[in-house]
């Protein structure tokens, strides 16, 4: 969509509370209306039946919009994320469901050697009585930049790996893989269901829509109680000379990967991107 053509279909005073420049194309608590350079709260019901389509110009707030007026950069730099958007193929974590969000990445799981999850275990002095559970482990959050768009290529790294450490005596390193049927993605065009048994994921903004990633490992290899003094994530996808290509620009995109509350493991494959998008 041409920008004098967003301009007609979307209030230009309608942005996000932290950033003008911004807005999503759905109903949002976190936008404002800046007339008169006035932040103002706006109701759900009210930002459907006028900021969102050409039923703005009718609206009591609104003030005759002179397009010399509107900030060039952030809007540019709005349009040029969404168009140069990035998917990346990702898997990797543990049962507890991890979720990718606020990318812009395109990854392909087909022709790439699989992600891997290596977690150290301490497995001496346990007792012959236990049960192989689920164990919830912990994770750091992993940030990048990119806002390009490309195809997957096979056998490329996304980043340098990082040094693998010497193994302590006693400790077992024990590698994961995703299963299918848990992994893959949402949006929020779809309200109901989800896409765990696709080919890709998807995460990041494209044409309006929020794309998030949602993978599921379990560690019932892990004895129960057996403490889980480190974990690593690795990524394989794109190769990077595609990412991160507005590195100068302080509003240049970026993805990071979040660890679930344990109660979303219920009912997982029926989860949908409501569900996904707000879990703690």
């Amino acid at each position: 969509m041409s920008n004098q053509s967003e301009l007609k279909s979307t209030c230009p005073y309608l942005g996000l509370a932290n950033d003008r420049a911004s807005r999503f194309s759905y109903p949002e608590s976190s936008h404002c209306c800046f007339v008169n350079d006035q932040k103002t709260s706006i109701s759900l019901d009210h930002q459907s039946n006028f900021c969102l389509n050409a039923n703005h110009l009718t609206c009591a707030r609104y003030i005759d919009f002179d397009p010399d007026l509107t900030p060039s950069s952030p809007a540019k730099s709005e349009t040029t994320q969404q168009k140069n958007t990035t998917f990346i193929w990702i898997a990797a974590g543990i049962f507890a469901s991890f979720l990718i969000i606020t990318g812009i990445i395109y990854l392909s799981n087909q022709g790439l050697e699989p992600e891997e999850e290596s977690v150290a275990v301490d497995t001496t002095d346990f007792t012959a009585d236990h049960i192989s559970t689920p164990t919830p482990t912990g994770t750091g959050n992993i940030e990048t930049t990119t806002n390009a768009g490309g195809q997957p290529v096979s056998g490329a790294f996304l980043a340098t790996p990082t040094a693998t450490n010497t193994p302590v005596p006693g400790v077992e390193t024990i590698t994961l893989s995703p299963k299918l049927g848990s992994i893959g993605w949402v949006t929020s065009s779809e309200e109901r269901g989800n896409n765990f048994t696709d080919s890709y994921i998807y995460s990041g903004i494209f044409d309006g829509q929020i794309y998030n990633g949602a993978f599921q490992f379990d560690l019932s290899s892990v004895p129960r109680g057996a403490p889980i003094y480190r974990a690593e994530l690795q990524l394989t996808g794109l190769n990077d000379e595609r990412l991160d290509i507005n590195r100068d620009e302080a509003n240049s995109a970026g993805w990071a990967v979040k660890l679930l509350d344990e109660e979303i493991d219920r009912l997982w494959p029926r989860h949908n991107y409501q569900t996904i998008f707000n879990a703690p």
